[in-house]
Protein backbone atom coordinates (compact mmCIF):
# COMPACT_ATOMS: atom_id res chain seq x y z
CA UNK A 1 0.00 0.00 0.00
CA UNK A 2 2.53 2.29 0.98
CA UNK A 3 4.11 2.18 -3.40
CA UNK A 4 0.39 3.26 -3.92
CA UNK A 5 0.71 6.43 -2.17
CA UNK A 6 4.31 7.07 -3.62
CA UNK A 7 3.73 7.34 -6.98
CA UNK A 8 0.67 10.06 -6.65
CA UNK A 9 3.00 11.61 -4.66
CA UNK A 10 5.51 11.96 -7.29
CA UNK A 11 2.91 12.82 -10.13
CA UNK A 12 1.78 15.53 -8.17
CA UNK A 13 5.26 17.02 -7.52
CA UNK A 14 6.32 16.54 -10.90
CA UNK A 15 3.15 18.41 -12.07
CA UNK A 16 3.68 21.00 -10.03
CA UNK A 17 7.49 21.50 -10.85
CA UNK A 18 6.48 21.84 -14.54
CA UNK A 19 3.64 24.26 -13.38
CA UNK A 20 6.21 25.75 -12.00
CA UNK A 21 9.11 25.93 -14.72
CA UNK A 22 5.99 26.70 -17.20
CA UNK A 23 5.03 29.49 -15.25
CA UNK A 24 8.61 30.45 -14.89
CA UNK A 25 9.02 30.47 -18.54
CA UNK A 26 5.75 32.12 -19.30
CA UNK A 27 7.17 34.90 -17.14
CA UNK A 28 9.67 35.25 -18.55
CA UNK A 29 8.79 35.57 -22.00
CA UNK A 30 5.60 38.01 -20.90
CA UNK A 31 8.40 40.12 -19.18
CA UNK A 32 10.47 40.04 -22.13
CA UNK A 33 7.78 41.08 -24.46
CA UNK A 34 6.70 43.76 -22.62
CA UNK A 35 10.04 44.98 -21.82
CA UNK A 36 11.16 44.86 -25.27
CA UNK A 37 7.78 46.65 -26.37
CA UNK A 38 7.98 49.24 -23.49
CA UNK A 39 11.86 50.04 -24.57
CA UNK A 40 10.24 50.64 -28.39
CA UNK A 41 7.76 52.77 -26.84
CA UNK A 42 10.08 54.84 -25.48
CA UNK A 43 12.11 55.35 -28.27
CA UNK A 44 9.38 56.42 -30.34
CA UNK A 45 8.43 59.28 -27.97
CA UNK A 46 11.45 60.18 -28.22
CA UNK A 47 11.75 60.29 -31.67
CA UNK A 48 8.50 61.98 -31.50
CA UNK A 49 9.90 64.39 -29.50
CA UNK A 50 12.35 65.79 -31.64
CA UNK A 51 10.33 65.96 -34.25
CA UNK A 52 8.04 67.88 -32.09
CA UNK A 53 11.27 70.76 -31.51
CA UNK A 54 12.73 69.96 -35.87
CA UNK A 55 9.16 70.87 -36.48
CA UNK A 56 9.93 74.87 -35.66
CA UNK A 57 12.99 74.85 -37.61
CA UNK A 58 11.80 73.04 -40.76
CA UNK A 59 8.97 75.26 -40.72
CA UNK A 60 11.84 78.53 -40.67
CA UNK A 61 13.98 76.79 -43.44
CA UNK A 62 10.68 76.79 -45.56
CA UNK A 63 10.15 79.93 -45.14
CA UNK A 64 14.04 80.58 -46.11
CA UNK A 65 13.47 78.86 -49.17
CA UNK A 66 10.61 80.69 -50.02
CA UNK A 67 12.32 83.97 -50.00
CA UNK A 68 15.54 82.82 -51.50
CA UNK A 69 13.12 81.49 -54.35
CA UNK A 70 11.32 84.97 -54.45
CA UNK A 71 14.80 86.52 -54.57
CA UNK A 72 16.15 84.61 -57.52
CA UNK A 73 13.11 85.26 -59.43
CA UNK A 74 13.26 88.73 -58.61
CA UNK A 75 17.20 88.70 -59.90
CA UNK A 76 15.82 87.52 -63.29
CA UNK A 77 14.31 91.16 -63.32
CA UNK A 78 16.72 93.29 -61.66
CA UNK A 79 20.20 91.57 -63.69
CA UNK A 80 18.79 90.34 -67.19
CA UNK A 81 20.38 87.79 -69.40
CA UNK A 82 21.59 90.43 -72.04
CA UNK A 83 22.55 94.25 -72.07
CA UNK A 84 19.45 95.69 -72.92
CA UNK A 85 20.31 99.03 -72.98
CA UNK A 86 18.49 100.71 -75.22
CA UNK A 87 15.77 100.37 -72.98
CA UNK A 88 17.63 101.65 -70.07
CA UNK A 89 18.81 104.67 -71.86
CA UNK A 90 15.63 105.52 -72.78
CA UNK A 91 14.16 104.90 -69.60
CA UNK A 92 17.20 107.26 -68.28
CA UNK A 93 16.42 109.81 -70.69
CA UNK A 94 13.16 109.94 -70.37
CA UNK A 95 13.45 110.41 -66.44
CA UNK A 96 15.80 113.11 -67.19
CA UNK A 97 13.54 114.89 -69.24
CA UNK A 98 10.79 114.95 -66.42
CA UNK A 99 12.95 116.30 -64.01
CA UNK A 100 13.33 119.84 -65.37
CA UNK A 101 17.00 119.31 -65.98
CA UNK A 102 19.21 121.03 -69.08
CA UNK A 103 22.37 119.88 -71.06
CA UNK A 104 21.66 116.16 -70.79
CA UNK A 105 24.59 113.95 -71.59
CA UNK A 106 24.83 110.01 -71.35
CA UNK A 107 27.81 108.48 -72.54
CA UNK A 108 28.41 104.89 -72.22
CA UNK A 109 31.65 103.50 -71.24
CA UNK A 110 32.93 99.70 -72.25
CA UNK A 111 31.69 96.85 -70.64
CA UNK A 112 33.25 95.36 -67.85
CA UNK A 113 33.14 91.72 -66.75
CA UNK A 114 33.09 90.65 -62.91
CA UNK A 115 32.30 86.95 -62.66
CA UNK A 116 28.54 85.97 -63.58
CA UNK A 117 27.69 89.56 -64.15
CA UNK A 118 28.83 91.74 -66.72
CA UNK A 119 28.84 95.86 -65.09
CA UNK A 120 27.81 98.89 -68.07
CA UNK A 121 29.73 101.94 -66.68
CA UNK A 122 27.23 104.87 -67.97
CA UNK A 123 28.56 108.87 -67.02
CA UNK A 124 25.54 111.49 -66.59
CA UNK A 125 25.54 114.64 -67.24
CA UNK A 126 23.16 117.71 -66.43
CA UNK A 127 22.37 121.25 -64.87
CA UNK A 128 19.50 121.27 -62.66
CA UNK A 129 18.82 122.02 -59.25
CA UNK A 130 18.83 120.61 -55.60
CA UNK A 131 15.44 119.05 -56.36
CA UNK A 132 15.93 117.46 -60.06
CA UNK A 133 18.78 115.83 -59.13
CA UNK A 134 16.89 113.87 -55.91
CA UNK A 135 13.75 113.57 -57.69
CA UNK A 136 15.86 111.86 -60.90
CA UNK A 137 17.88 109.86 -58.02
CA UNK A 138 14.50 108.48 -56.85
CA UNK A 139 13.09 107.49 -60.25
CA UNK A 140 16.36 105.33 -60.36
CA UNK A 141 15.43 103.62 -57.03
CA UNK A 142 12.00 102.28 -58.60
CA UNK A 143 13.56 100.51 -61.74
CA UNK A 144 12.95 96.76 -61.71
CA UNK A 145 16.57 96.61 -63.42
CA UNK A 146 19.32 96.74 -60.65
CA UNK A 147 21.38 100.63 -61.19
CA UNK A 148 23.75 101.56 -58.58
CA UNK A 149 25.16 105.36 -58.12
CA UNK A 150 28.39 104.91 -58.20
CA UNK A 151 29.74 108.44 -57.61
CA UNK A 152 28.52 111.69 -57.87
CA UNK A 153 29.53 115.15 -58.77
CA UNK A 154 27.92 118.50 -57.90
CA UNK A 155 29.64 121.83 -59.13
CA UNK A 156 28.58 125.26 -59.53
CA UNK A 157 27.04 126.03 -62.94
CA UNK A 158 27.22 129.78 -62.85
CA UNK A 159 25.90 130.31 -66.22
CA UNK A 160 22.46 129.42 -65.65
CA UNK A 161 20.66 130.65 -62.52
CA UNK A 162 17.69 128.82 -62.68
CA UNK A 163 19.79 125.47 -62.74
CA UNK A 164 22.68 126.26 -59.99
CA UNK A 165 24.30 122.94 -60.18
CA UNK A 166 26.16 120.90 -62.39
CA UNK A 167 25.63 117.00 -61.94
CA UNK A 168 28.25 114.80 -62.73
CA UNK A 169 26.58 110.98 -61.95
CA UNK A 170 28.66 107.69 -62.72
CA UNK A 171 25.88 104.65 -62.69
CA UNK A 172 26.63 101.12 -63.34
CA UNK A 173 23.78 98.55 -64.67
CA UNK A 174 24.65 95.17 -64.46
CA UNK A 175 23.78 91.51 -66.92
CA UNK A 176 24.30 88.20 -66.56
CA UNK A 177 27.53 86.85 -68.67
CA UNK A 178 26.99 83.67 -70.63
CA UNK A 179 29.39 81.88 -69.12
CA UNK A 180 27.34 82.83 -66.12
CA UNK A 181 24.05 81.47 -66.65
CA UNK A 182 21.26 81.66 -64.77
CA UNK A 183 22.03 82.00 -61.10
Amino acid sequence: MRNRHKKPTRTVILSVVTAVVLMTIGGVMHYKLVSDRQSMITMLNQKLERTRTERPKLDRLMSEIEVLDASLRELQTSVPEESDLGSLLEQLSRDLGATDVTDEAIVVQTNRSSGPFNRIPLDLRFDGGFLAMFNFMRRIETYDRIVRVDRIQIGFNRSNAEKPLRIDMQLSAYYRSAEGGTP
